[in-house]
């Protein structure tokens, strides 16, 4: 049965113990995938480009209008391209970092103290990495697949958005599956709890126009990590599989 005050009662109990863990991780997710944009970029007019060089050497008539198409086009176009390819990359880093964080808050919550190794963001970085071409692979079908739902419509590609929720988690406990797998096991597992999870992710909506208020500062601090333990405790409570990671999961910590 779907606890909605249960599993964030557990993301807050989480989230209070190992927040200042994560915090470096949180910050470092939300900065590859766009939660921190912040840029703004100024060029310099064309003219004063050409007229004041620093070293003070003057261009020609002709060959100014040369220098300045250049500028004008030329520079511009590459760095957009070499921005453009730096913000593929790390939003790919930030999605692998994602399925480590998730399999971090189902160990968190899974643990014994004393007997388990304890909870660290090492876990994080090495998980993701030793799993790095499965998690990016199984995010890229996911979202294509949810993409293409939602070109038919709004509300098909919401209602696979839900239904694939789960994929993730399945994933980041078990590596060894499937994409194929672990979205039958999402569809199957989130029937009859679409709408619960819908109105669970309304209820974190006043933190999250908080957060955006503080330029994701929060989020990095607390809030992510207060939500990511609360949908792990749903993951775990609705797969009831006991301890939700793979066999050599300490073999990472």
């Amino acid at each position: 049965m779907f606890d909605r005050l249960q599993y964030k009662f557990v993301g807050k109990d989480i989230s209070g113990r190992f927040a200042a863990v994560m915090m470096p991780v949180s910050f470092l997710i939300l900065l590859l995938t766009g939660g921190f944009i912040s840029e703004n970029i100024h060029f310099q007019s064309a003219d004063t480009i050409v007229y004041n060089l620093g070293s003070g050497w003057y261009y020609g008539r002709w060959m100014a209008r040369v220098r300045i198409l250049w500028i004008n086009i030329e520079i511009p176009m590459l760095f957009f391209l070499l921005l453009g390819i730096g913000l593929i990359i790390m939003g790919i880093v930030g999605v692998i970092l994602q399925y480590g964080e998730k399999a971090f808050y189902m160990y968190a919550q899974k643990y014994v103290p004393g007997i388990d190794p304890e909870p660290s963001t090492r876990l994080v970085f090495s998980y993701s990495a030793a799993n790095a071409f499965k998690f990016f692979t199984v995010e890229l079908i996911m979202w294509v697949k949810i993409i293409l739902w939602s070109l038919l419509f709004i509300v098909p590609g919401i209602i696979k958005y839900y239904q694939y929720r789960l994929i993730p988690y399945l994933i980041a406990s078990d590596p060894a599956l499937s994409y194929s797998e672990a979205q039958q096991r999402s569809v199957d597992l989130m029937e009859g709890e679409k709408m619960d999870l819908f109105i669970m992710d309304l209820s974190f909506l006043g933190w999250t126009i908080l957060d955006a208020f503080t330029a994701h500062i929060l989020g990095a601090v607390w809030l992510r990590a207060y939500k990511e333990s609360a949908y792990a405790a749903f993951f775990i409570d609705i797969t009831r599989d006991g301890y939700p990671c793979p066999d050599n999961y300490f073999d990472f910590a």
